[in-house]
């Protein structure tokens, strides 16, 4: 897969060149191509088809990486300066596109067209979760319900995919197919729901990028929902984003119980997710998948 990779960051432009130069940053944790070939090996063996494909998850998420960065205007990514504080909006959209296009040219010299389905799928689905999230911005009435819907689109999407396109690349029947599709869902998850509380808690030098964009975008995560479903002095505080005293809400968040709530349920969607690896799945195989659910939670905490 390596040189997959090596082949979507690089160009002989030189403008193009420095800018995929920026983001191969080695810091990435490549967790969904991780689980595309675990899923892989957890059904049968894998190949090419497996190794191309794991680049393209790659580069579909480098891309939606970059876009919200320019959609919450962040300015650290990976413990780097974000491509769009560097190099500006206009820049940061069109390398997203960039990476976009060429996911899906990957994903169709696979020659799988199932999986060509399912990426071109899951990014569009990955592009309405993030709509979904800009039309409830200062939603003081979003439910708890939306938020899980916005992040099953948003974030949960790539991670089903990839271990579904995995699991069927390898020969995997309808149930593990299916299976392996909902351990990748319900971790994806447990995923965004902790990134959503390390947006509050986290600290930017051990995640190495920009936090509480949250709470100055009016992006209502599960901690505020809950703390706004309990107090209404806290709509209040949350309402008006102009006059956001960051400091106070996070402390309000930590001490509420609000961040121990959605931290609990994040680890009930990891618990779920490691009750979807199929019986049969090598033990070491098993064992890694269980543990990529352990670490999801843990992270940075």
């Amino acid at each position: 897969m390596r040189a997959h990779l090596d082949g979507i960051f690089s160009s002989e432009d030189g403008y193009l060149a420095t800018l995929l130069e920026h983001i191969s940053n080695p810091a990435g944790k490549m967790l969904r191509s991780a689980l595309l070939l675990m899923c892989g090996r957890a059904v049968g063996p894998i190949d090419e088809t497996h190794l191309l494909l794991g680049a393209a998850i790659e580069a579909v998420h480098s891309a939606t990486l970059i876009h919200d960065d320019v959609l919450d205007e962040a300015e650290l990514r990976r413990h780097a300066p974000s491509v769009n504080r560097l190099w500006g909006n206009e820049a940061s959209v069109l390398l997203g596109d960039f990476l976009f296009a060429t996911a899906f040219s990957l994903a169709a010299k696979a020659g799988h067209v199932p999986s060509m389905n399912m990426i071109a799928s899951a990014a569009a689905t990955v592009c309405h979760g993030e709509l979904m999230q800009i039309d409830h911005r200062n939603d003081t009435a979003i439910t708890e319900e939306r938020y899980m819907e916005i992040v099953r689109k948003k974030t949960a999407a790539l991670y089903s995919c990839a271990c579904k396109m995995g699991a069927i690349c390898a020969g995997a029947n309808d149930n593990q197919a299916g299976a392996l599709e909902n351990y990748g869902r319900n971790l994806g998850v447990a995923f965004q729901i902790v990134d959503d509380c390390l947006d509050v808690t986290g600290d930017e030098a051990a995640t190495g990028k920009s936090l509480g964009t949250d709470l100055t975008k009016g992006k209502f995560t599960l901690p505020m929902i809950w703390l706004m479903r309990k107090s209404k002095k806290a709509i209040e505080m949350l309402s008006d984003t102009d006059k956001l005293d960051e400091e106070a809400v996070r402390e309000v968040l930590c001490e509420s119980g609000a961040v121990e709530y959605a931290l609990g349920v994040a680890e009930k969607h990891a618990e779920n997710a490691k009750s979807f690896i199929p019986s049969g799945v090598p033990a070491e195989i098993a064992e890694s998948l269980m543990l990529a659910a352990d670490y999801v939670v843990s992270r940075n905490r």
